[in-house]
């Protein structure tokens, strides 16, 4: 089973070579920062929240997150739409060899 920095866009038929490095680098980069930013949102909202006990800055927490995770994913899912590239061709071209 190949890893996500592994697939190629011979992978994937009839694939613009450079907008599928592109679609991953894209991909790659909104994994890493939709963590980051997690993080970076969690924990002083968590902490902030437990120490003013306040259910409002709760759902902010979540709702910031949520929000960033949506704007870190944009870009590569934008790109996976436009070079129709669907999730179980993803699937498909990670399982073979």
């Amino acid at each position: 089973m190949k890893h996500f920095a592994d697939l190629v866009a011979s992978d994937f038929p009839n694939i613009d070579p450079a907008r599928f490095t592109e679609w991953k680098q894209a991909t790659i980069a909104a994994k890493r920062n939709a963590w980051v930013v997690s993080f970076v949102i969690a924990l002083p909202g968590i902490l902030l929240a437990i120490n003013t006990y306040n259910y409002l800055v709760t759902i902010g927490v979540f709702a910031a997150i949520g929000i960033a995770g949506h704007l870190a994913w944009s870009k590569a899912r934008s790109l996976q739409k436009e070079l129709g590239i669907t999730r179980e061709a993803i699937k498909k071209a990670l399982a073979s060899k």
